[in-house]
């Protein structure tokens, strides 16, 4: 697959692949990997879509997350997404917050975990 496919693309590769009625298509929409299971050990992964909420998942990722989990991600969500998180998420450490920051090139006055509280 593709690293820079879409999670919507994915989604559509796999259903034409196994029939949009296969119950492997609604097994895979919701599936997390089994080496991200111990950073979403507060979530029920038997019902978890990481899909439904995209800013909790990016955000435990950037985080939490090695270089698999990183991968899983960007091949996840669109990188509008992540900058996203990166800029309004206040419950990324200043680490993290300042290191993504770096890689992603934003302003560290845009990103929400690097802002003093007023």
């Amino acid at each position: 697959m593709n690293g820079r496919m879409g999670r919507r693309a994915h989604w559509r590769m796999a259903a034409s692949d196994h029939g949009a009625s296969s119950p492997f298509c609604i097994w895979c929409k919701y599936l997390i990997p089994q080496h991200l299971h111990p950073l979403f050990w507060d979530v029920n992964r038997d019902n978890f879509n990481p899909i439904e909420y995209p800013q909790y998942t990016i955000a435990r990722i950037l985080e939490l997350g090695d270089d698999d989990a990183v991968q899983w991600m960007k091949q996840t969500f669109s990188e509008a997404e992540i900058r996203n998180v990166i800029t309004t998420d206040r419950t990324i450490s200043r680490k993290s917050a300042h290191y993504w920051a770096l890689v992603y090139r934003i302003a560290p006055s845009d990103v929400a975990a690097l802002r003093t509280a007023s």
